[in-house]
């Protein structure tokens, strides 16, 4: 243990390509990888957190996903971890959460939507509010509508913001609760997807594809309101994943550079990430979410994604969350709803309310969906949809 009279050891010195990290993706929708980060990179995400959400020397970060603090040291703050277990960030005592929060003053709180919804809802219901606290940050998966104005009755002198990113290249947007409320949310209700705020990076919409991009040179993105495959560049954009020459070879693709063009290689080229999300950006520039390419369902009819249909549902006041998957092989799966969480009373009716709309083919209900381990936030599609074609034979053979 370190005492007062104990040497410093002195800090390594490093260059702004050299090796800092490997972090592991959740592996949400395939085996976790681990990204390969460079102290330039880390650097970069330091700038951007402080330009997209001002923090200031001397404010105190509830992190409640403890990776967080890591970022709370380099940008001067003070870390809070609440008394929860990180490998199960749902389970959380929401009264514990929350008593950290006020005993320490925190201004700022970090974490999942998993964790916030319980916190939040608990403080409303008990009529309390967390008046120190400015923002809030809350990442791992969309948010629902009916969350925010919770947020707002319990921050008085806060707003709550959902980051957009990934491992891979974190961060690539941000929006604000009241952007939403007075923007977007009608939007997200008939249909329109989950809009991610504004670029803080390089963004193009690439036409859909599963196949490896080697270049840029050819690939014409698509024009604004038209869903394709989100890209990025820009400073926080990882290069590769450790020891996975294939997968990096699908996520990225190399630009070779033109005059003026700022490298990102050796070579003096950059490198784009395919987020491996699909999405379009609106009239404006801002950035819509429809949902990961891996889950989106290919039907007779054409393709179907996940989040325009899941956010017209979650925004009814009876359903907490829901799950669309596509049973059946590509280009004749089929579009089935998963509600989680609805009472057997009340099932009937709502079922039929749900394919009235015309949306879907079948509605299924659930107790709980498969979430991530990471988050306890992000739904394990592909695995209902596994679920799914094994009852129906589908997956084995016939």
């Amino acid at each position: 243990m370190a005492s007062a009279g104990d040497a410093v050891a002195p800090p390594a010195e490093t260059e702004a390509d050299d090796p800092a990290a490997v972090l592991f993706t959740s592996g949400s929708t395939g085996p976790a990888k681990g990204v390969c980060y460079t102290h330039a990179i880390f650097d970069a995400q330091v700038e951007a957190l402080k330009r997209i959400f001002s923090f200031q020397p001397g404010e105190v970060d509830l992190a409640a996903f403890p990776l967080f603090s890591l970022f709370d040291g380099a940008l001067g703050m003070t870390t809070v971890i609440p008394d929860l277990d990180p490998g199960k960030p749902a389970a959380c005592d929401p009264a514990r959460v929350a008593e950290a929060a006020r005993v320490w003053n925190c201004t700022s709180a970090t974490g999942s939507p998993a964790i916030w919804r319980k916190v939040f809802g608990d403080c409303a219901a008990r009529g309390e509010q967390l008046p120190a606290m400015q923002r809030l940050l809350t990442f791992g998966a969309p948010i629902p509508l009916s969350f925010i104005d919770v947020v707002q009755q319990v921050l008085p002198a806060g707003e709550v913001y959902t980051p957009y990113g990934a491992t891979e290249s974190l961060p690539v947007a941000c929006i604000s609760g009241r952007e939403v409320r007075e923007e977007t949310a009608e939007r997200t209700r008939e249909g329109a997807g989950t809009c991610v705020g504004w670029p803080d990076l390089e963004v193009r919409i690439l036409p859909i594809t599963d196949e490896v991009i080697v270049d840029m040179a050819g690939v014409t993105p698509l024009p604004a309101g038209e869903i394709g495959e989100i890209c990025v560049a820009g400073p926080v954009v990882t290069e590769q994943y450790d020891a996975l020459p294939e997968a990096t070879a699908r996520a990225k693709i190399v630009e070779e550079p033109a005059a003026g063009l700022a490298g990102g290689l050796a070579d003096g080229g950059r490198i784009w990430h395919r987020m491996g999300d699909l999405g379009y950006l609106d009239e404006r520039g801002r950035l819509w979410f429809c949902g990961r390419k891996a889950e989106r369902l290919l039907t007779v009819k054409g393709p179907i994604y996940t989040e325009p249909v899941e956010g017209m549902f979650n925004a009814w006041t009876d359903i907490g969350r829901c799950a669309l998957v596509g049973p059946g092989p590509a280009g004749a799966q089929r579009a089935v709803l998963i509600v989680e969480g609805t009472a057997k009373a009340a099932q009937a009716a709502l079922r039929a309310r749900i394919l009235a709309t015309g949306q879907v083919e079948e509605v299924l209900f659930r107790d709980a969906l498969p979430v991530d381990t990471r988050h306890n936030a992000k739904i394990h599609r592909l695995s209902l949809k596994k679920e799914l074609d094994a009852k129906t034979g589908i997956g084995r053979g016939r």
